[in-house]
C-alpha cells in the first residue's frame, strides 16, 4: 500500500514539474508537509529550487524559499548538518537580494540558530557527512 501511494505521489510530482513548473513543485512540497511527509516535501522543494534556478537564475526569492523549506525538512528528518548548510545558503542569498532588515531574514536567522543549537546538542548528528 505504501509503495503504491509513493508511486502515485511520484507521478503527481512529475506532472507538477512538467505542467506547473517551480511554483507547482513548491506547492506540492507544502502539501506533503501538511500531510507530514517531510521526505517527499524535501524532494519537491529540491525540484522547485532546481526549476527556479533554471527558469529565473539564482537571484530569485523563490530559490530562497525552496532552500529554506528543504532545510526545515532536513532538520525534521535528522539531516541537521545538511539543513544548517541550506539555511546558511538561503540566508546569504536573501541578504544579498533584500538586505538585512526583512522579516524573512529574521525568520531564517532564527530557524538557523535553532538548527545549530540542535546540532550542537546532538553530537552524533554532527558526524554524518553533508549530502547537499
Amino acid at each position: 500500500m505504501r509503495a503504491t501511494v509513493r508511486h502515485s505521489m511520484a507521478r503527481v510530482s512529475s506532472w507538477l514539474r512538467l505542467y506547473a513548473g517551480a511554483s507547482g513543485a513548491y506547492g506540492a512540497g507544502l502539501q506533503y508537509l501538511e500531510r507530514g511527509d517531510a521526505a517527499a516535501a524535501a524532494e519537491a522543494f529540491a525540484d522547485a529550487q532546481r526549476l527556479w534556478l533554471r527558469e529565473v537564475g539564482p537571484w530569485h526569492g523563490g530559490v530562497v524559499l525552496a532552500m529554506a523549506k528543504r532545510a526545515a525538512c532536513y532538520v525534521r528528518l535528522g539531516r541537521v548538518r545538511e539543513g544548517v548548510g541550506l539555511y546558511e545558503r538561503a540566508l546569504a542569498l536573501d541578504r544579498g537580494l533584500r538586505g538585512d532588515a526583512t522579516e524573512r531574514v529574521r525568520t531564517l536567522s532564527a530557524e538557523l540558530a535553532q538548527a545549530r543549537a540542535f546540532l550542537a546538542a546532538t553530537p552524533s548528528l554532527g558526524d554524518q557527512p553533508a549530502r547537499t
